[in-house]
């Protein structure tokens, strides 16, 4: 299987599941209100900034470990999914004592208790997803991620034309989880082949934990920056202003789904090359840089000038206060897109420490910046402090790049001068448009316009994308 054919799988799936994505939450977001939003929002993110304390990091160990040593597979995944059942069952009684200390009100409580389920069988659909890809096989966990989201959307569909309370919109989330939870596990059985019994050898447990340790502390801090801000907006700001907020930043992380798919396509091929080929390692880095450079910032441009239309005209004009925050999150999207092969470099090539300090020192300045901005800016200040932290986490990353590789700075500083151009240009264009055109339309033809700009400026060509693809997983030979 090879890195582009990887991709391609959880592209299309992850794009069919932000896709749907999108428009259910815009419709959950019209039928709950401001307030019920923040709530819904803040069940979930505080579930979510939880979860790092069932996987410990494990799950990016498994991946590598079985990308090296395919043969100890039954071994790994045994012990790893019965450690996970222990974490899970621990991690949800901790969120539900931690939501009762903290004062939520009842209804909060009561979502917590549901998404905490659907933490516990996400975790070990992740230990699934981990094992796949260590085989560097990403069909089934595509599979499995459309199931969720169909899943998901049918229960919550009924829920909403019946008027249903909240409580069934969580529920669906448990739905999609379990289903995929089922999917997932008889297939890494019977495609695999691979035996899961519930065994805990000290001996494997201990290795794991021990090669673990930097990815769980990059995790935790990776949650926290990314969570936190909603923990903080709900206390100093209340539910209204997390309802705010849950827009833009559901739309732009939704909008992950390239980052999301190149990394874990180039993840085990990165950790393969560092053994077996530098020049291949710098070859797919620079590729997956360029490819990922060329399709954010369109999308950057683009977002920024129709931010309006996209609140007004999709989550109705309750949502107007956020169409600020839109603006400010989309550009931190340019920072966290090219920051993943980034981060999946250092970690494949054995340097996650260094990944996870660089991390570290981002959490703190986040957790400043947000404690500065959110009581005198609100989910603005949020929004800024989440820009700032993606910037430095991308600047801090690459530095360490070089010292890994020699990627040619002029090669990828001259092509994303060009890009860049293009998005200008194509950015001037959708304002003109903007007022004549309809937003579904304005979004087809600027897009079809910056592509044109960029063949017509040969900033990519035919001879780079069949690169790209050649750019596969080592020969069978290697």
């Amino acid at each position: 299987m090879t890195i582009a054919r990887n991709t391609i799988y959880l592209t299309t799936a992850y794009v069919f599941q932000k896709a749907t994505a999108f428009v259910y939450f815009a419709l959950i977001a019209r039928h709950l209100g401001v307030d019920l939003l923040g709530k819904y929002a803040f069940s979930v993110f505080f579930i979510m900034l939880l979860s790092i304390l069932i996987d410990l990091g494990i799950n990016q160990v498994l991946t590598r470990e079985i990308a090296k040593y395919p043969e100890k597979t039954n071994e790994y995944l045994g012990n790893a999914f019965s450690f996970k059942i222990l974490t899970g069952a621990l991690v949800y009684i901790l969120a539900i004592v931690l939501v009762n200390i903290l004062g939520y009100p009842q209804i909060t409580k009561n979502l917590v208790m549901i998404t905490g389920i659907v933490m516990f069988f996400d975790a070990l659909t992740q230990t699934m997803y981990a094992t796949m890809r260590g085989h560097q096989n990403l069909k089934y966990e595509s599979v499995a991620t459309v199931i969720y989201q169909s899943v998901e959307i049918a229960i919550g569909a009924c829920v909403l034309f019946f008027k249903l309370p909240i409580y069934g919109l969580v529920l669906a989330i448990l739905g999609g989880s379990l289903g995929t939870f089922i999917y997932t596990f008889i297939k890494v059985i019977k495609v695999f082949k691979v035996k899961i019994s519930l065994v805990f050898e000290k001996v494997v447990v201990k290795k794991l934990l021990k090669l673990a340790i930097p990815f769980f502390i990059a995790g935790v801090f990776i949650k926290i920056y990314s969570h936190i801000d909603s923990v903080l907006l709900t206390k100093f700001a209340g539910d209204e202003a997390m309802g705010f907020y849950s827009i833009p930043y559901k739309l732009v992380f939704s909008l992950q789904v390239l980052p999301m798919a190149f990394g874990a396509s180039v993840y085990p091929a990165f950790s393969n090359y560092w053994l077996k080929s530098r020049e291949m390692l710098k070859n797919v880095f620079q590729k997956s840089f360029f490819y990922l450079m060329l399709i954010v910032l369109p999308i950057t441009f683009g977002t920024i000038v129709l931010a309006d239309q996209i609140i007004i005209k999709v989550y109705s004009s309750q949502y107007e206060p956020s169409i600020l925050a839109l603006q400010i999150l989309i550009t931190s999207a340019l920072f966290s897109f090219l920051a993943f092969p980034v981060g999946a470099l250092l970690n494949a090539c054995d340097k996650q420490k260094i990944n996870t300090r660089n991390i570290g020192i981002v959490m703190v300045v986040n957790i400043i910046i947000n404690l500065i901005l959110i009581p005198k800016f609100s989910f603005i200040g949020a929004s800024i402090a989440a820009l700032c932290s993606q910037a430095l986490l991308f600047s801090m990353g690459l530095i360490y790049v070089k010292k890994i590789i020699n990627y040619d700075k002029k090669y990828l500083g001259w092509l994303f001068f060009k890009t860049l151009f293009a998005g200008v240009i194509m950015g001037a264009l959708t304002y003109i448009l903007k007022s004549y055109v309809h937003l579904i339309f304005n979004i087809i033809i600027s897009g079809l316009a910056y592509f044109g700009i960029i063949i017509a400026t040969r900033t990519i060509s035919r001879n780079e994308i069949s690169d790209m693809i050649n750019l596969a997983k080592p020969k069978k030979s290697d």
